[in-house]
């Protein structure tokens, strides 16, 4: 018999009782199955969005703070003092730049699982730990100061020593940066995404949006043409930028997890699973594929 694993919406596969209805199978069996996808999944998932999730919460309490500082300030011109000072909007920019460095600092993580294992082409993109210019370009003496290292230990901190100065100015380069790394990122459409927006198909101008404005707050103090006024920033735009992070992370999380843990490799734990539930050597044929 063959059980499949139907694709869910949420960039991970889910199991459902329409690809369970065989009558190989006994409801325990479902049951161990099921069990052993959810633990799958959880393991393979959890750790990406456990870090999404951190700098999302800091970002959105932030967000939350300069509404209320915006609601005192409007209060105060109002009432009381005409020259209180509103930072509100320093706040949203301050999380406009925080933004920016989660996704760097989620990117650079998946460099650190990926690029040690990508191929000959793209690690000579990346120099040899503690030396200096091309990365194609080292003296046999330069692997002195590395005796003792296996050659994987070298290559993973010649990986992140590159990464702590690798920056990301625009979605091009993040979309070349995650093919180097063996993943393709679609940015999914349908309705059971995990995070519902209303303009996916605007999710690459979005975040080219936010990573301009954090390059205008970083590099030319957020001010106009001009350089005598700041530029307006405003709450509902930056909230939408967060959104819209939050969701190709989790995007290109579902990618890790079907490129670390592929179908081969939860069918023979499934089948590990029901075997030593039958005994070693019994229990049903079990395939999973995706489908169709």
């Amino acid at each position: 018999m063959v059980l499949r694993v139907k694709q869910s919406g949420h960039g991970s596969d889910e199991l459902t009782d329409e690809y369970l209805a065989d009558d190989y199978l006994s409801e325990d069996d479902k049951a161990e199955i099921k069990q052993v996808l959810e633990k799958e999944i959880e393991s393979g998932l959890n750790p990406y969005f456990d870090r999404i999730d951190r700098g999302l919460f800091r970002l959105f309490r932030l967000v939350a703070a300069a509404v209320s500082m915006r609601a005192v300030a409007v209060e105060m011109k109002a009432t009381a003092d005409q020259n209180y000072i509103d930072v509100s909007d320093e706040v949203l920019r301050s999380v406009v730049v925080l933004n920016h460095a989660y996704l760097e600092d989620f990117l650079r993580t998946l460099a650190l699982t990926f690029l040690p294992i990508s191929s000959e082409s793209d690690l000579n993109k990346v120099p040899l730990a503690g030396t200096e210019g091309r990365a194609e370009k080292f003296y046999l003496g330069a692997l002195a100061k590395h005796r003792g290292k296996t050659v994987e230990q070298l290559i993973r901190e010649s990986v992140s020593d590159h990464m702590e100065q690798r920056t990301f100015n625009d979605v091009t380069e993040i979309m070349r940066f995650l093919e180097s790394l063996g993943l393709s990122v679609p940015m999914r459409t349908e309705s059971a995404t995990l995070i519902a927006l209303a303009d996916q198909p605007k999710v690459p101008s979005y975040l080219d949006a936010m990573m301009r404005r954090r390059h205008t707050i970083v590099h030319n103090a957020d001010l106009d043409k001009t350089g005598e006024h700041l530029q307006p920033i405003d709450t509902d735009e930056v909230i939408n930028w967060l959104k819209v992070t939050q969701f190709f992370l989790s995007n290109i999380a579902g990618e890790c997890f079907r490129k670390e843990y592929p179908l081969t490799v939860i069918q023979e734990r499934v089948r590990k699973a029901i075997a030593n539930k039958h005994g070693e050597g019994s229990g049903p044929e079990l395939e999973l594929g995706s489908a169709k």
